[in-house]
């Protein structure tokens, strides 16, 4: 039996729309829930992958579904905030797009809040693979 996991997006923009490309080569992760403050964003992007769940923050969502998995794809200001929030809601891992963080502080603050709370953080980039 294959372990299953449950994801949530944080922002539903263009860089979203990558990381659900990615989550959806797997058969054993799930996308559960869609976050973006812009009510038109968030529904059409829930719609449009048959997302179950939209929220306008993040906190809200960690409050209620608690997803495995966080990917923070918002503007690089609020990768702290999403970061932390993640953590500290009991995401077993955040994905978080670059940059970090603006400065070092943001950055250490990043990285303790998910050392402390056990939460495996990456630092990731968006590519696309081509084929042929």
């Amino acid at each position: 039996m294959s372990t299953r996991y449950t994801a949530a997006i944080v922002g539903c923009g263009g860089i979203g729309h990558a990381h659900m490309e990615g989550y959806d080569q797997f058969d054993s992760i799930e996308v559960i829930g869609a976050v973006d403050p812009i009510e038109t964003a968030r529904e059409q992007y829930r719609e449009a992958f048959g997302i179950p769940h939209a929220y306008a923050s993040g906190e809200e969502m960690m409050k209620e579904i608690k997803p495995d998995i966080v990917s923070v794809c918002v503007w690089h200001l609020l990768h702290p905030d999403m970061t932390i929030a993640a953590a500290e809601g009991g995401a077993k891992a955040v994905i978080c797009e670059k940059p970090m963080a603006i400065g070092v502080g943001d950055a250490e603050r990043m990285i303790d809040a998910c050392t402390a709370t056990g939460t495996r953080l990456v630092i990731s980039h968006q590519h696309r693979l081509t084929h042929g």
